[in-house]
């Protein structure tokens, strides 16, 4: 018996060894068999890279000679041909997107008659992400370029097509920057995408913990263009922005805080009504110190402002508008600057005759002065001699004598030149009005002596060759009741006119 177990266990062993080394086998011929197909894959992978490559290549070499017209017509064949083959495709569309990256009206006019747009826009909704930011991106260049290719598009319904790929990530920047340039070329296609919630959809964005900085400044960037008066933006939209605005600005980016100063800027632009919903939850010492800074468009917010009802006014004022509008005319910035400085002045003046007073504490009004000399902007003298005009008739009679008293009765004299403008010089002639009425005293009118001492009757005589009817009249009425005296010298005068 045991031998019998002992040969069992003895010829048992060995057919389990030839088993194990069959199975062995087949195990490594069935890898073997796999590995040769992966390489088989990934040579067949090579081989149509470098099948596409030196298609792509042939293609290039073929069309550098050609007119854009033959490149684009081929191309067009091309991508009929390999319509299914995404590798092409997208390789074709960086190729047309790289000729429409330029200004070369051309190009484009030739991309537009070949009918490129419709193709482009079927593309939009690709299954590869690469085609359709390709596709995206020429249709971009092509909106920015020309009002009609815009036009082209959305008879395409192109604009239904991006807004649907808003949600995808990978598309998201780039459909929001072609979404924005068709907003802006057609209020029709505006009022569309803006029912979809376009704004709302760029608000949720911004919520976001976690944004790129190019996404940033992409939204704050179509937010500018589309916060204006005719898009019909709901005013809690407005408010949910404003309350971001302070942490975006925060960011200290160049490209986000012009977009966000510009968006405030389009919103004071709009009807007084709609501004009052808003305007005291905009932050002002955030706008105000980009003022401070020489920003230009925070400054034209407070212009803004300042031009409307006059508790606009007394809100800028309240903002310390005044105590930056000192510093900026110490450090007499920009043309453009100054410009806005000036005209915020003459607006406050207008507006809040109230505030006259502390414009005369803060030396403002002193420091107006030194813009009326030649050299200086027409612009600039014409918003400085509107400030002084109006103090001359808004302002109180001590603020009144000490424009006459100063260097005011000067400055205006010096405007008094047949050269400038017609508007201009009757604010200059109203000034002079004004200010020689002061004096109700029972002897001699000692503003209207000085007026003569420093040169105004010789000015005023002058403008009496004037050819405006209106100034002829007003200095006339000047000159008789403050200096002709005398019928006969009078008489000379008009005599010597040409009326």
């Amino acid at each position: 018996m045991e031998i019998r177990k002992d040969k069992f266990r003895t010829h048992a062993g060995v057919e389990i060894k030839q088993r194990r080394e069959m199975h062995s086998v087949q195990l490594r011929k069935a890898n073997r068999c796999t590995l040769i197909v992966s390489k088989r894959n990934k040579l067949n992978e090579a081989v149509d890279t470098k099948l596409h490559y030196d298609l792509l290549m042939s293609i290039d070499q073929r069309l550098y000679d050609e007119s854009t017209e033959v490149q684009m017509e081929v191309m067009k064949s091309l991508l009929e041909s390999y319509k299914n083959d995404c590798d092409v495709i997208c390789a074709l569309f960086k190729k047309l997107r790289t000729d429409l990256s330029c200004n070369d009206k051309v190009k484009f006019e030739i991309a537009y008659n070949k009918e490129f747009i419709p193709i482009l826009v079927t593309f939009i909704a690709s299954y590869n992400s690469t085609i359709s930011f390709e596709a995206i991106w020429s249709l971009i260049n092509l909106a920015a370029m020309d009002k009609k290719y815009s036009e082209e598009i959305i008879r395409c319904k192109g604009h239904i097509k991006i807004y649907q790929q808003i949600n995808n990530e990978e598309l998201l920047e780039n459909s929001i920057w072609l979404l924005t340039n068709l907003i802006e070329d057609s209020k029709e296609t505006r009022n569309v995408i803006l029912t979809l919630g376009f704004i709302n959809k760029l608000i949720q964005v911004l919520k976001q913990k976690s944004i790129k900085i190019s996404l940033l400044r992409t939204i704050t960037w179509s937010l500018s263009c589309i916060m204006k008066e005719e898009s019909n933006v709901e005013v809690e939209d407005i408010i949910t922005f404003i309350k971001l605005s302070e942490t975006l600005i925060e960011l200290e980016d160049q490209e986000v805080t012009q977009s966000i100063l510009r968006t405030f800027y389009n919103l004071t632009l709009t009807d007084k009504h709609f501004i009052s919903s808003f305007v005291n939850l905009l932050p002002f010492p955030i706008i105000l110190s980009q003022a401070t800074k020489e920003h230009l468009l925070a400054l034209k917010v407070f212009g803004n402002l300042c031009q409307g009802p006059q508790c606009f006014t007394e809100i800028a004022v309240r903002a310390n508008i005044i105590q930056a509008i000192k510093s900026l005319l110490v450090k007499e910035g920009s043309t453009e600057i100054v410009m806005e400085v000036t005209w915020i002045v003459a607006n406050i003046v207008y507006n809040a005759e109230e505030c006259i007073e502390e414009l005369f504490k803060m030396g403002i009004v002193d420091e107006l002065y030194k813009f009326l000399y030649p050299g200086v902007h027409s612009d600039i003298k014409d918003n400085v001699i509107s400030t002084i005009v109006n103090i001359c008739i808004n302002g109180s009679l001590s603020q009144r004598q000490r424009i006459a008293e100063g260097e005011g009765l000067l400055a205006l004299i010096l405007m008094l030149d047949e050269r400038n403008d017609i508007g201009l010089l009757k604010k200059v002639l109203e000034g002079i009005e004004s200010l020689l009425s002061i004096y109700e005293g029972e002897y001699e009118n000692i503003y209207a002596m000085r007026f003569d001492s420093i040169g105004g009757v010789e000015r005023l005589e002058d403008l009496q060759m004037n050819s405006d009817m209106e100034v002829f009249k007003r200095t006339q009425a000047i000159l008789d009741q403050y200096y002709y005296s005398d019928q006969t010298e009078l008489d000379f005068v008009l005599a010597t006119s040409q009326y």
